[in-house]
């Protein structure tokens, strides 16, 4: 969810900007403007030990159907070794091929590429809706205008291998995961900052320290939230709150992925290595989370995203390994979930292999008032 909710914000944000500038030249006061959901773009990351290429499925709403392979359909080539993240802006989905060296550009209706940047190990994307941020393994930040779709503007060196990241107010923030000159077994791998550039000049202007190997992160539009993975054995993954007005951190619970709805809240997963995945909600409003308990929960979750139209909520799931039942397989194809609100299994669809990112396909509907 990292993953779909900048667009979508931004999107929601810039509507009801929009419809409030009455002496803005395109406001048409007989008019009355929507935001209508159409689909789920599901990226899917492959196995790069197995040698298999990313793919892209779309779950289209009116035909409750999954396309399989959208993207090598439409241009007749792979997306490439791991795409690892997409960001939606306009009727432009941006999708970060890590293996590939470069950010895909493609129609949103059409699935037909528009071209691409060229930016050295992409990792993730974020959107102010006039630029697409894109965090790198090379420990800098890059700057897509996404009027004309260029590389506007690269950042110096802020990090080190760089994961998550967002936009708020005027600043970029980006999680500075693990050290790029040490071994995963090595003292001091995993890093404990994230990044605040300022988002026009990507210069850095601070390191807020957080808590072991941040990776997403989401805005709410006052705080970022983050989710620190921890050593994966005795420190426990978790998610933390930086207040943007003073740079305060909090810890708040416990989770390995989260996404953001309209309403206010925060959904998450914790699924552990070896553990038994549990879901919860957090409200921000009131700093209390609780159980959420999907009726059939997936064994494997792999990304979790909620839909800002129609809140439900979609979980990625790996599949149970053939021979092994109790693990995940990274190999096969994928499952995605999708549930009410409440938790309630309304459909279950086959997805591709390892599927990452969940991305809601949007735009703005024009109706004439009577």
């Amino acid at each position: 969810m990292k993953k779909s909710f900048s667009s979508i914000l931004c999107l929601l944000l810039g509507l009801a900007v929009f419809t409030a500038c009455h002496d803005d030249d395109n406001y048409l006061p007989d008019r009355e403007y929507k935001v209508v959901s159409d689909g789920v773009f599901i990226l899917n990351e492959g196995s790069y030990y197995s040698q298999i290429n990313g793919t892209l499925d779309y779950l289209d709403y009116s035909a409750d159907h999954v396309k399989r392979g959208v993207f090598a359909s439409a241009n007749g080539r792979s997306l490439g070794g791991t795409p690892n993240n997409a960001v939606l802006v306009d009727s432009t989905l941006y999708i970060a091929c890590a293996d590939e060296g470069r950010v895909e550009m493609i129609h949103s209706r059409t699935f037909k590429s528009l071209g691409y940047v060229t930016i050295e190990s992409p990792r993730e994307l974020a959107t102010d809706g006039e630029h697409v941020y894109v965090s790198s393994y090379t420990g800098k930040v890059s700057m897509i205008n996404a009027e004309n779709r260029m590389l506007e503007k690269t950042s110096e060196v802020v990090g080190s291998h760089l994961e998550g990241i967002a936009v708020l107010g005027d600043y970029v923030y980006v999680a500075n995961s693990t050290d790029a000159t040490k071994q995963y077994t090595d003292p001091g791998y995993y890093l404990k900052s994230v990044c605040r550039l300022n988002k026009k000049t990507l210069t850095k202007v601070a390191d807020i320290t957080v808590g072991l190997n941040p990776t997403q992160l989401l805005t709410d539009g006052r705080y970022v939230y983050v989710v620190c993975m921890g050593n994966y054995k005795d420190i426990k993954a978790h998610v933390e709150a930086i207040r943007s007005t003073d740079l305060q951190v909090e810890k708040l619970f416990e989770a390995t992925m989260m996404a953001y709805d309209m309403g206010g809240n925060i959904i998450y997963a914790n699924a552990p290595y070896g553990g038994t995945p549990t879901y919860g909600v957090y409200s921000v409003s009131n700093g209390k989370a609780q159980t959420w308990t999907p009726s059939e929960a997936p064994q494997f979750p792999y990304s979790i995203a909620v839909d800002p139209i129609s809140n439900d909520v979609y979980v990625s799931s790996l599949s149970p390994n053939p021979d092994y039942p109790s693990s995940a397989s990274y190999d096969t194809d994928g499952i995605l979930y999708r549930y009410n609100s409440w938790g309630s299994l309304k459909k279950k669809y086959t997805i591709g292999v390892s599927p990452g990112t969940i991305v809601f396909n949007d735009h703005v509907e024009v109706i004439e008032k009577p």
